[in-house]
């Protein structure tokens, strides 16, 4: 009889011990980015309007970081993925592209968002306006103001090609 009793109790407390440890493991893999991009794809402006284009030997980098290359000119890029300043409500890269150069500047406002326990915190950005200089860009175009982490195109620059026969 003694024997019964001590069974049930053993059983309750090794299912409680299996439910308590298989609550704590994270169910979720923190696949969500905790930097988020801001995504620049780059289209013709002239004879076939809007189509994407890629930009051989292209540089990029921050302003005031021309140290720390963004893209070094290595390939051809038709999607450039840049990091923004989470502790600023601004931030400009520089664009050089043979012998000239372009400078975009974004203002934005910074918001925290919660991810998960496991995964923390990330900043998501609201683009508020921008401003550019026009020596490789035509025009510039905010398509999506929030960069968050959703592999959204937020901005397409655009830039005149001319027909190499004329």
């Amino acid at each position: 009889m003694m024997r019964n009793n001590f069974r049930k109790p053993a059983l309750f407390l090794i299912s409680l011990v299996v439910v308590v440890l298989t609550a704590c493991q994270g169910d979720e893999v923190c696949e969500d980015q905790s930097s988020n991009e801001l995504r620049i794809r780059f289209y013709t402006l002239g004879a076939e309007d809007n189509a994407t284009i890629s930009i051989d030997s292209l540089i990029i980098f921050g302003v005031g970081q021309d140290d720390k290359l963004i893209y070094d000119g290595s390939d051809a890029v038709s999607l450039a993925a840049l990091p923004m300043d989470p502790g600023a409500d601004s931030c400009g890269f520089v664009f050089v592209a043979g012998e000239q150069a372009d400078t975009l500047w974004l203002t934005y406002r910074r918001e925290l968002h919660f991810i998960s326990a496991e995964c923390g915190f990330t900043m998501f950005f609201n683009i508020l306006d921008k401003d550019y200089s026009t020596n490789i860009f035509e025009a510039i175009e905010v398509s999506n103001p929030l960069v968050s982490n959703i592999f959204d195109e937020h901005i397409k620059v655009f830039v005149l090609v001319t027909d190499p026969d004329e």
